[in-house]
């Protein structure tokens, strides 16, 4: 499982993970990591194969700003743009932020091709994003998400 390599990158002590063939249960998020000395969570992550935006942020993405995390990330299949529209304007209403929070979007095509971006809190709550950190999908297949 790539997660799992990302969390000995960050030398993670411990992951927590739902797995449903095995009947593992989520333990707050879909995966999380913490670190092996300061207990702090490292990873937070939270996924959505649905191809609904709605569902993408409702579901999911919200759960990840109530989290003390390093990283955070949700991935996802819906349509780019359309999930960050609705993340920032749920970011936007959202008191809680500290400066700093980021939170990184992983978008998998249907050919398993990522692309990321990442969305973050600045000085007076302004939020800032989506940002490309990486595109693996050429750029005639690339959607616009700005």
């Amino acid at each position: 499982m790539a997660l799992h390599t990302v969390a000995e990158s960050l030398e993670a002590s411990a992951c927590y993970y739902t797995e449903r063939t095995t009947k593992n249960a989520e333990f707050m998020l879909d995966f999380c990591c913490m670190g092996r000395e300061t207990h702090e969570m490292l990873l937070a992550v939270e996924s959505e194969w649905s191809t609904d935006a709605k569902k993408v942020i409702d579901d999911d993405f919200q759960k990840l700003v109530y989290i003390r995390s390093r990283y955070r990330m949700v991935i996802f299949r819906a349509e780019p743009k359309e999930v960050h529209q609705r993340a920032k304007a749920f970011l936007c209403e959202f008191q809680g932020h500290l400066v700093g929070d980021s939170y990184i979007f992983a978008w998998i095509d249907w050919e398993g091709k990522v692309s990321g971006w990442k969305i973050m809190v600045e000085p007076n709550n302004q939020i800032v994003g989506p940002i490309l950190i990486q595109r693996s999908v050429p750029d005639n297949q690339y959607h616009d998400v700005t």
